[in-house]
């Protein structure tokens, strides 16, 4: 049996939507597949060429842009935030809470406002329910919207703010950040429905490219603050890596887009950490890429967009294809690395031991979803097939050979120290036959009583050390870019 099948309760209905997703809609196949040279060198020319003109300071962010396919189709960007009064207690001067008049609410001093509206705040945190948050007070900006929601998280939220151009993006989170302060920011490029051949590996692409950012500087991190607890996004539920059942519903979502049919909303491949593509919230008729991975450097999100913007109109898209065609996580992933090394792996004790994890990430967030890989198999993104990753095969051949040697380095190291941490759970008690009284009923009912197997409860620092592992492996492997 697979490892982590044996407790992942949701492991059969993950792998039966993957066989009907992949049967149903023609996608391609779930097995993996390299990427060739040429695809990737012209991939990085066209990244190059994008990031050219974003370190040029936006030139086109006034311009509407178009897909490249069909000039009538314009591009659209889109902005929501995240904010809590905690860091942004200013919203109490432009919305009061629900109930309140608007007169009744600028009678209070500021700073009753402002406790009142935490207060508020507090209460929904306790609930983890979503709800009407805060509504606009008369005499507030028109570009606000009317009305901030709770999201499950305790946060509230702007969302729905759509735009013609980067530019008036950008405008935007000056603006707010000028009345509130720092928020979370994400972002949206959206399009007119069209085939748009290599938006499932884009999304992985940058899934991937967001991940690796988060080990490395958690790494850095940890070099001044051993005690800190790096790559969160890992154990988060809404920004966690891809798996195979994500890789599946993106590329079937391509293969419909190609198909003219509407896509799907993307449940849990929509809440991870990177840019997800979907078709859920932009209205009929129309698909686009989420970003979130930028939390709070505003400057680095619209970057991005713009990037993607250009990514889309000069017709390039389709050169992230070969990232659609990798290996993702899946439950035998550790399973398959161990037996491809010839790594002796005890599974009852990798089971045991990441279902208690699994257990102990999840036991705060029973209410919310999990996006992308389930908790306990995140932990397995090193165990990819990182030695043909697209993005190495633009090195020369020298450069390749050195980099899947670090690579190779790197994920033997991380294996022994996730081994030595599942064993450490573990006390096996000793059993000699010499003690044992010679009939046999009661020396078989002692043997399986001294061969019972004790296990030790996980704790927050075995979470740590399990990220800690994790960053160091992102740092040693070299694969951050």
């Amino acid at each position: 049996m697979p490892l982590q099948s044996k407790f992942s309760k949701i492991h059969f209905l993950r792998s039966l939507f993957a066989i009907f997703a992949t049967v149903y809609l023609f996608v391609t196949p779930i097995h993996a597949t390299y990427a060739t040279t040429t695809e990737c060198a012209a991939l990085f020319e066209t990244l190059d060429s994008a990031r050219a003109i974003e370190q040029k300071g936006l030139p086109r962010a006034r311009s509407l842009r178009f897909f490249k396919s069909n000039p009538k189709n314009q591009l659209s960007f889109g902005l929501e935030a995240e904010l809590n009064m905690r860091e942004n207690p200013n919203v109490a001067l432009f919305y009061r809470i629900p109930g309140i008049a608007d007169a009744a609410w600028l009678q209070l001093p500021e700073t009753e406002r402002i406790l009142l509206a935490t207060e508020h705040n507090l209460k929904n945190l306790k609930t983890k329910k979503d709800s009407l948050a805060f509504v606009k007070l008369s005499d507030s900006p028109s570009i606000l919207p009317k009305h901030l929601t709770f999201e499950g998280n305790g946060n509230f939220e702007i969302h729905g703010q759509v735009f013609n151009t980067i530019f008036e993006a950008q405008e935007y989170v000056h603006l707010v950040t000028e009345l509130f302060g720092k928020a979370s920011w994400q972002g949206h490029v959206v399009f007119s429905n069209e085939p748009a051949i290599g938006s499932a590996g884009y999304a992985i692409f940058e899934s991937d490219l967001a991940a690796l950012s988060k080990l490395e500087s958690g790494f850095n991190r940890l070099k001044t603050n051993p005690m800190f607890w790096p790559a969160k996004s890992f154990i988060h539920n809404s920004l966690g890596p891809l798996d195979e059942l994500d890789r599946v519903l993106y590329t079937a979502s391509e293969h419909q887009l190609g198909l003219g049919a509407e896509i799907s909303r993307g449940g849990k491949a929509r809440t991870v950490m990177g840019t997800n593509f979907r078709g859920d919230t932009y209205g009929k008729g129309k698909s686009g890429f989420e970003v979130r991975s930028f939390h709070k450097d505003s400057d680095a999100l619209i970057a991005n967009m713009d990037q993607l913007a250009h990514i889309l109109e000069s017709g390039n898209l389709s050169l992230f294809s070969p990232f659609a065609r990798m290996e993702l996580i899946e439950p035998a992933l550790a399973e398959k690395y161990a037996g491809r090394k010839n790594f002796a792996l005890n599974k009852d004790n990798w089971n045991a031991f990441f279902k208690n994890i699994s257990r102990f990430i999840h036991k705060d967030e029973e209410n919310m979803l999990v996006g992308g890989a389930p908790y306990a198999e995140r932990f397995f993104f090193p165990f990819r097939d990182w030695s043909h990753h697209p993005a190495l095969l633009a090195l020369e051949p020298f450069e390749l050979d050195l980099a899947r040697s670090r690579i190779e380095k790197a994920t033997r190291k991380y294996f022994k120290a996730i081994d030595e941490m599942t064993q450490s759970h573990f006390n096996t008690l000793a059993f000699s036959g010499d003690v044992l009284p010679p009939a046999i009923g009661i020396f078989r009912k002692l043997k399986n009583h001294l061969n019972k197997t004790e296990f030790k409860q996980v704790d927050s620092e075995s979470v740590r050390q399990l990220l800690v592992a994790l960053a160091n492996w992102g740092h040693e492997s070299g694969l951050d870019p």
